[in-house]
């Protein structure tokens, strides 16, 4: 079986108010180049097909135009989650009549799990498609009555065994799903929760010859057959140096796993971080389209502002560097006075979004107490 795994489209994604339909228009049609020369038996996308909820109607028609060339001209089956960014009831339309039609999306979680079926000369694969879960919704799906609160690691767990009951013992099985995975990097494009809440042990999918994942951008092997492809393209200057790309799968007839992810997608414009004196810059950079951040030294001049942005026609943000690490010196200095309960006070209401008991800053306080003494 040979599948590519790719996750993270964000259709109708725009980079500081500029629309990036035309860039997401031409990295697809080169995904479909790679397509057509690894010969491939499915695309799984591992949720974020859209950007927001209510999509605009342009990344509409362009997911459809690209469904329509993969399995329509191609005959490739499809199989597809809901992301974070995705709307469940939204995408889930349909989805008993389109399994027929090659096209498998799962977007809303259910108590039955069930696998999607794909045959190869060895026999079947088992896809179990897991969408994007929230802890307090996977009670409601899988009809647990008690009023404990699930991490969403402990909403994993569950979900992997209700679709590990549905695959046969020793076949060939692939997971895909949209989480925050131990080991994974982020990036400022993505929605994340405080304090690392929802990270998820990837050993809950020891069982599956390999797993799809979707929702950090950055291409990453967080486990021997555990992986995020990555995204289609860099959406924010924070990802600047990543290398986008598609992920390759092989699974022979034994289930072993051979990955390639050296199939680059190649962009219609790069996003760019230039660094430096203003004058440096416009003497030393060619001229581009690229999608550029200049964050310059010193001061910059109105005329010196003009003349950037006649340079690079795609100037999205010029900052000073200085400012940045201001920000962060005075940053430094006001931690510095804060004491270590105040500190771990307002660590605990970031992270839950409650105020403490007087219980617990009774308790913390002593603790930290007998730290600081050496206790």
């Amino acid at each position: 079986m040979r599948f590519i795994h790719t996750a993270d489209w964000h259709l109708g994604k725009s980079l500081k108010s500029q629309s990036l339909i035309d860039d997401q228009r031409y990295i697809l049609n080169t995904f479909l180049e790679i397509v057509d020369a690894n010969k491939a038996d499915a695309i799984v996308i591992a949720g974020d097909i859209y950007d927001r909820s209510v999509p605009p109607e342009e990344a509409v028609n362009l997911f459809d135009q690209i469904l329509n060339e993969l399995i329509l001209e191609r005959g490739l089956h499809v199989l597809c989650i809901a992301g974070n960014h995705d709307s469940e009831g939204r995408l889930n339309f349909g989805n008993k009549l389109f399994d027929n039609a090659k096209f498998h999306i799962r977007a809303k979680l259910t108590d039955n799990i069930e696998p999607v079926v794909l045959n190869d000369d060895f026999g079947e694969v088992y896809f179990s498609l897991i969408p994007y879960f929230e802890p307090s919704k996977v009670k409601v799906a899988l009809n647990i009555d008690d009023d404990s609160e699930l991490t969403f690691d402990e909403a994993a767990a569950l979900l992997v065994k209700s679709a590990r009951s549905k695959i046969p013992f020793g076949a060939r099985s692939v997971a895909v799903t949209h989480a925050f995975i131990v080991g994974g990097v982020e990036s400022g494009s993505e929605r994340r929760l405080p304090g690392g809440a929802g990270r998820v042990s990837p050993y809950h999918f020891n069982d599956y010859n390999y797993t799809a994942l979707g929702h950090l951008h950055g291409a990453t092997l967080t486990d021997k057959k555990v992986r995020y492809s990555g995204s289609l393209l860099k959406y924010s200057f924070d990802e600047w140096k990543q290398s986008k790309s598609v992920t390759l799968v092989d699974i022979d007839g034994e289930g072993r796993v051979t990955i390639n992810n050296d199939l680059p997608l190649i962009p219609l414009r790069d996003v760019r971080v230039i660094k430096g004196k203003v004058n440096d810059i416009l003497d030393n950079e060619p001229d581009s389209d690229d999608y550029i951040s200049v964050q310059y030294e010193g001061i910059i001049f109105n005329k010196q502002n003009t003349q950037l942005r006649k340079k690079f026609t795609n100037l999205l943000e010029v900052k000073p560097i200085d400012r940045v690490l201001s920000r962060a010196v005075e940053g430094a200095r006001q931690l510095e006075n804060i004491s270590n309960i105040d500190l771990f006070c307002k660590f605990f209401k970031d992270t839950t979004n409650e105020t403490m008991t007087n219980q617990e800053l009774s308790i913390m306080t002593e603790l930290i107490e007998e730290m600081e003494r050496g206790d």
